[in-house]
């Protein structure tokens, strides 16, 4: 019997599946709701490809890729649908770290660069700079236990999160990014809290008017997020995506 499946997702004309910030993190949304009950291990949407890599069986692996292609059919803004999904069995553990590996490479794989920060892909979770479900952690644990930091850390490249933050100009987006929004505009609830998040983060730093500034708000308004409960892991995602935000910018230089 088959330890997992790699699951592979592609447009019937082979399209871009996602061409933007937005569209890359309804992705991730997506991928991340639907897969908790198929044990998802690893997912990253690379250009004109999906992949995914899931514990479950081949009826149970097949049922999620269609509710994948069915949901982001709907979603995103194409008018064309996903062509047969190619679903193949992982019969070893070797092949399973493997694949989960190949997924999360697959920029370099394809020589591209058009998601540097990882917003359609599992890196963020299993890295904490996306306040996202601990499920999948908890499924890498448990599946792929020699999957260690450092495994992760090299798919960012040299990329050191330990860094102090040097500049909060990107803290709109790094919020907005820590919970895979496409922006911090309107009053959901994700949004509102992803808005009192950066406030937390940044008040330590930056005056109240310019943490206002940044956020595109009122200074009364930062007032009253300052009040609001925020989660340690939002905090800390946060700043993560602040600081892988300020590294690739300091390594592309």
């Amino acid at each position: 019997m088959p330890l997992g499946h790699h699951i592979r997702l592609r447009l019937l004309d082979d399209r871009v599946i996602a061409r933007d910030d937005n569209e890359r993190r309804l992705v991730a949304r997506v991928v991340l709701r639907l897969g908790k009950d198929f044990g998802l291990l690893a997912f990253r949407c690379a250009d004109t490809h999906l992949h995914m890599e899931s514990t479950s069986d081949r009826p149970a692996s097949g049922q999620l890729a269609r509710r994948v292609e069915i949901t982001l059919t709907q979603r995103l803004p194409h008018d064309v649908g996903f062509s047969t999904a190619r679903i193949d069995p992982i019969v070893r553990q070797d092949h399973l770290y493997n694949a989960f590996d190949y997924i999360l490479r697959q920029d370099k794989h394809h020589g591209i660069q058009m998601d540097p920060f990882h917003d359609a892909s599992v890196l963020p979770e299993l890295l904490r700079f996306r306040a996202g479900p601990s499920y999948v952690r908890t499924n890498v644990e448990a599946f792929l236990p020699r999957v260690t930091q450092a495994d992760l850390v090299k798919h960012l490249g040299d990329l050191s999160l330990d860094r102090a933050i040097e500049t909060f100009a990107p803290l709109a987006d790094a919020a907005a990014a820590s919970l895979a929004l496409p922006s911090l505009e309107g009053n959901r609830p994700n949004v509102v809290l992803a808005r009192a998040g950066a406030v937390v983060v940044a008040s330590p730093h930056l005056m109240q008017k310019e943490i206002a500034s940044l956020l595109q708000r009122s200074p009364r308004t930062i007032s009253r997020l300052a009040r609001h409960p925020v989660p340690a892991t939002l905090v800390e995602a946060i700043e993560l995506q602040l600081r892988l935000r300020q590294g690739l910018r300091v390594r592309k230089l």
